[in-house]
């Protein structure tokens, strides 16, 4: 049972970090990207980072304000 007032995606046992996400888009930022990621979850992350090291451009775009809650 989760304790009152505390936030259902907060962890139970560990204090994760958040990282913010940027709220808008930078006015100088007119590339254009050749892969566009949904989804910031595990999987999201793993492939924006693959492809980087690929020397490939990617977008990563997610629903929340912040990447990662944590470990499930």
């Amino acid at each position: 049972m989760r304790p009152q007032g505390r936030d259902q995606h907060a962890s139970l046992y560990f204090s994760y970090p958040t990282f913010c996400a940027p709220t808008t888009r930078p006015a100088t930022d007119d590339a254009t990207y050749p892969v566009v990621i949904v989804g910031a979850g595990p999987i999201g992350l793993s492939a924006a980072l693959t492809l980087a090291r690929q020397g490939i451009k990617s977008v990563l775009l997610d629903d929340k304000a912040t990447f990662n809650d944590g470990s499930r």
